[in-house]
């Protein structure tokens, strides 16, 4: 039985050239691949970025329309209630002021005089009937600090008289909320950013187990074949020497063949101690890489059955 002996790639043969090469070919796979990795992540997180700025710009429109419409609201009851102090409303006016305004109020509100002094306050956390000087004192401050953001709205007794007060109000519960939510938007965006910067570590550290799992594998297997016909040729030393007299000429083609096995096992450590770094592609000819290749295999040949043989014709064949 003859068999035609081709050019082709074996994993577990024992040109040198052809594992250099194959593994030339899987480090520029692999440079590829990584470069993709990284641009894939660049760009989906530039992309998170982008939306939650967009997202930002969006709701602070948002956020500060309603601003302006609390605070709207808010003036427009300061001016009710100035025109209740000052005795405009009268009758059923006044009641429907009392009634559906004044106690509805959800904003901070401070009467005072012309002076400063506070005479009537609402929702400032101290109570009406606290008239000490510490309380006052706080109120004072209050007012000071009611008047930097919204302008006091003052009142006469009398329509077209003089100023008998002002109403002093500061921002309501919702304009306050509302303040809030650019800080409350930003840090739930670094937390999402976190999170995501986080699970793209967890993503990276798995893959970076499973390689080198796969490269602990591939070790295992890169060497179970040398180490296999290591102790192949070992079992022959021992029958030739328990034979009695041994071949010399033997016993060299299994010192010669245990050499080979040793030096694949050192191209396979080397190989591996070359990991990350860069590898080179240079032109090779093809005819002695599978010339040793063939011989490789005809050592091999099963010696007892049918005849096996290997047929080689290196016609033509270029470099690659």
């Amino acid at each position: 039985m003859s068999t035609r002996f081709t050019p082709f790639l074996s994993p577990g043969g024992p040109s040198r050239v052809v594992r250099e090469l194959l593994d030339g070919l899987k480090g520029r796979r692999a440079g590829r691949r990584k470069v993709y990795i990284f641009g894939l992540r660049s760009y989906i997180f530039a992309l998170m970025v982008g939306m939650a700025f967009v997202y930002l710009v969006y709701t602070q429109g948002v956020l500060r329309r309603l601003r302006e419409e609390a605070r709207s609201v808010a003036s427009m009851y300061a001016h009710v209630v100035a025109a209740a102090a000052s005795g405009r409303a009268q009758g059923f006016e006044m009641d429907i002021i009392l009634e559906e305004v004044i106690r509805k109020i959800t904003f901070p509100v401070v009467i005072t005089d012309i002076r400063g002094e506070p005479m009537v306050w609402r929702g400032v956390g101290i109570s009406r009937d606290d008239t000490s000087e510490a309380a006052l004192e706080k109120l004072r401050q209050l007012v000071r600090r009611m008047d930097r953001r919204n302008p006091p709205v003052p009142f006469s007794i009398s329509p077209g008289g003089g100023v008998f007060g002002y109403v002093h109000y500061g921002d309501s519960s919702l304009y306050q909320h509302l303040s809030w939510m650019p800080f409350v938007e930003i840090g739930a965006i670094l937390l999402l950013m976190l999170i995501g910067l986080w699970g793209l570590r967890t993503i990276k550290e798995g893959e970076q187990r499973y390689i080198w799992v796969g490269m602990a594998k591939e070790t295992a297997h890169q060497l179970g074949t040398p180490l296999s016909s290591l102790m192949g040729w070992r079992e022959l030393l021992e029958a030739e020497v328990r034979e009695g007299e041994p071949d010399r000429e033997r016993l060299l083609q299994i010192l010669e063949e245990m050499e080979r096995d040793i030096g694949r096992m050192r191209r396979v450590v080397s190989r591996f101690g070359l990991i990350g770094s860069r590898p080179g592609l240079r032109p090779q000819p093809l005819v002695p890489i599978v010339r040793e290749t063939a011989a490789y295999f005809k050592r091999r040949l099963p010696q007892l059955g049918k005849s096996v043989r290997i047929l080689e014709d290196y016609d033509g064949s270029p470099e690659v």
